[in-house]
């Protein structure tokens, strides 16, 4: 096959093959081609133009006659800050997002339409802000009931009872 059709690449190779009735891939015929050193010849490269703009407006002369201007792409200092801004909030935002995704499966969307999007963006949200508000009532809950027990120790030591370590 490879000797009767030099010129034709691997993926051709391949349809041909499996009309034949064979099981082949391009994975497996792209191999076997580097084996035997058989090589395409490379396809036409896309001849480029360079050609240099006098940067003057032409006047479109015909129908479909394409017409450009020379622009130089520049900012204000204003809006170079704002740029860094918007860039600067997003790098504070894109790991929270990698953890709702991660976490909360807001991969996985299981809801239809951009209603469901916002809907399931919604639900992994309040997944995460539940869950940090159960933390910190976990810990207030944990130092009050600490609180508790170095009040009843010391009120049992006062009373002159022993207390007990373990339970």
């Amino acid at each position: 096959m490879f000797d009767a059709r030099p010129l034709y690449r691997y993926r051709r190779i391949a349809a041909l093959l499996r009309q034949e009735g064979w099981r082949a891939g391009k994975r497996r015929v792209q191999p076997l081609r580097r084996t035997e050193g058989l090589r395409a010849p490379p396809t036409n490269r896309r001849l480029v133009r360079r050609v240099h703009s006098t940067g003057l407006p032409t006047k479109a002369t015909y129908r479909g006659h394409v017409w450009t201007w020379d622009f130089i792409a520049d900012a204000t200092a204003y809006a170079k800050r704002q740029a860094r801004e918007r860039f600067r909030r997003r790098a504070a935002i894109e790991p929270r997002i990698g953890h709702l995704k991660s976490d909360f499966r807001l991969s996985r969307n299981f809801l239809r339409g951009v209603q469901g999007d916002a809907i399931n963006l919604l639900l992994a949200a309040t997944a995460a802000n539940l869950r940090l508000w159960l933390r910190r009532a976990s810990a207030c809950l944990d130092a009050i009931l600490a609180r508790i027990f170095i009040a009843l120790r010391t009120l049992l030591l006062s009373v002159g009872l022993r207390p007990q370590t373990s339970f």
